[in-house]
Protein backbone atom coordinates (compact mmCIF):
# COMPACT_ATOMS: atom_id res chain seq x y z
CA UNK A 1 0.00 0.00 0.00
CA UNK A 2 1.32 3.94 -0.66
CA UNK A 3 1.25 6.90 1.44
CA UNK A 4 0.63 10.29 0.77
CA UNK A 5 0.48 12.65 4.34
CA UNK A 6 0.33 9.89 6.41
CA UNK A 7 -2.83 8.02 5.01
CA UNK A 8 -2.31 4.78 3.70
CA UNK A 9 -3.89 4.00 0.29
CA UNK A 10 -4.14 1.34 -1.93
CA UNK A 11 -4.13 3.65 -4.92
CA UNK A 12 -1.07 3.95 -6.90
CA UNK A 13 0.06 7.72 -6.12
CA UNK A 14 -0.38 8.99 -9.58
CA UNK A 15 -3.95 8.68 -9.36
CA UNK A 16 -3.70 9.95 -5.85
CA UNK A 17 -2.13 12.92 -7.06
CA UNK A 18 -4.43 13.17 -9.77
CA UNK A 19 -7.21 12.81 -7.53
CA UNK A 20 -5.78 15.87 -5.29
CA UNK A 21 -4.88 17.92 -8.16
CA UNK A 22 -8.82 17.43 -10.01
CA UNK A 23 -10.08 18.54 -6.93
CA UNK A 24 -7.84 21.44 -6.67
CA UNK A 25 -8.23 22.62 -10.38
CA UNK A 26 -12.20 22.72 -9.84
CA UNK A 27 -11.85 24.50 -6.45
CA UNK A 28 -9.73 26.94 -8.13
CA UNK A 29 -6.49 26.72 -6.36
CA UNK A 30 -4.83 26.46 -9.32
CA UNK A 31 -5.94 28.91 -11.60
CA UNK A 32 -6.98 28.63 -15.31
CA UNK A 33 -3.57 29.07 -17.49
CA UNK A 34 -1.26 28.92 -14.36
CA UNK A 35 2.01 26.82 -15.00
CA UNK A 36 1.74 23.48 -12.33
CA UNK A 37 5.34 23.17 -10.66
CA UNK A 38 6.26 20.31 -10.70
CA UNK A 39 8.97 20.30 -7.55
CA UNK A 40 6.56 22.28 -5.52
CA UNK A 41 4.66 19.32 -5.96
CA UNK A 42 7.69 17.18 -5.40
CA UNK A 43 8.05 18.87 -2.12
CA UNK A 44 4.79 18.90 -0.58
CA UNK A 45 4.06 15.10 -1.44
CA UNK A 46 7.64 14.48 -0.18
CA UNK A 47 8.02 12.19 -3.69
CA UNK A 48 10.36 12.11 -6.74
CA UNK A 49 8.65 14.02 -9.93
CA UNK A 50 7.79 10.39 -11.92
CA UNK A 51 4.40 10.40 -9.91
CA UNK A 52 3.92 13.50 -10.17
CA UNK A 53 4.63 13.73 -14.19
CA UNK A 54 2.41 10.64 -14.70
CA UNK A 55 -0.01 12.63 -12.86
CA UNK A 56 0.02 15.45 -15.02
CA UNK A 57 -0.01 13.31 -18.08
CA UNK A 58 -3.35 11.46 -16.79
CA UNK A 59 -5.16 14.85 -16.35
CA UNK A 60 -3.69 15.92 -20.14
CA UNK A 61 -5.56 12.87 -21.25
CA UNK A 62 -8.41 14.16 -19.05
CA UNK A 63 -7.77 17.86 -21.33
CA UNK A 64 -7.70 19.14 -17.49
CA UNK A 65 -3.70 20.21 -18.21
CA UNK A 66 -1.97 21.17 -20.92
CA UNK A 67 1.24 19.85 -21.38
CA UNK A 68 3.85 22.74 -23.79
CA UNK A 69 7.28 21.00 -24.55
CA UNK A 70 9.92 22.42 -23.19
CA UNK A 71 8.19 25.03 -21.12
CA UNK A 72 5.78 23.18 -18.92
CA UNK A 73 2.47 21.81 -17.51
CA UNK A 74 -0.61 24.60 -17.22
CA UNK A 75 -4.23 24.56 -16.10
CA UNK A 76 -6.43 24.06 -19.34
CA UNK A 77 -8.03 27.83 -20.37
CA UNK A 78 -11.97 27.26 -19.58
CA UNK A 79 -14.63 28.13 -21.26
CA UNK A 80 -17.98 28.32 -20.25
CA UNK A 81 -18.70 25.00 -21.62
CA UNK A 82 -15.62 23.62 -19.40
CA UNK A 83 -16.51 24.95 -16.24
CA UNK A 84 -20.26 23.69 -16.48
CA UNK A 85 -18.64 20.56 -16.52
CA UNK A 86 -16.36 20.89 -14.25
CA UNK A 87 -19.04 22.11 -11.55
CA UNK A 88 -21.04 18.87 -12.75
CA UNK A 89 -18.12 16.96 -12.28
CA UNK A 90 -17.69 18.48 -8.62
CA UNK A 91 -21.27 17.98 -7.75
CA UNK A 92 -21.14 14.17 -8.30
CA UNK A 93 -17.29 14.01 -6.29
CA UNK A 94 -19.64 15.50 -3.80
CA UNK A 95 -22.21 13.33 -3.63
CA UNK A 96 -19.90 10.48 -4.17
CA UNK A 97 -18.08 11.13 -0.78
CA UNK A 98 -21.66 11.78 0.81
CA UNK A 99 -22.68 8.03 -0.28
CA UNK A 100 -19.29 6.65 0.87
CA UNK A 101 -19.66 8.26 3.87
CA UNK A 102 -22.72 6.78 4.36
CA UNK A 103 -21.52 3.05 4.11
CA UNK A 104 -19.04 3.26 6.72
Amino acid sequence: MKQINGKLNKHSLADQIVSILRKRIIDQEFKSGEKINISELQSEFSISSAPVREALCLLAQEKIINIIPRVGYFVKKLGYTDIKELFDIRKLFKHTHYMMEQKI
